[in-house]
């Protein structure tokens, strides 16, 4: 089942949050039917937490 087809299922007074992977599927938010998209593509060394730093992964 692709974003579309999850998004048709909910009701459209219902609201709407997606955490995406890929920032790629930002457009689908453009028409009005996700209220809050979270595209959480990120690589070792992006992340950035308050008051501690970038920790370090092996």
């Amino acid at each position: 089942m692709n974003i579309d087809e999850l998004l048709q299922a909910i009701p459209h007074h219902e609201g709407r949050i997606v955490s995406a992977p890929n920032p790629a599927c930002a457009h689908t938010a453009i028409d009005g039917r996700v209220g809050l998209m979270l595209c959480e593509h990120m690589h070792r060394g992006q992340v950035n937490i308050p008051f501690y730093g970038a920790p370090l992964l092996p």
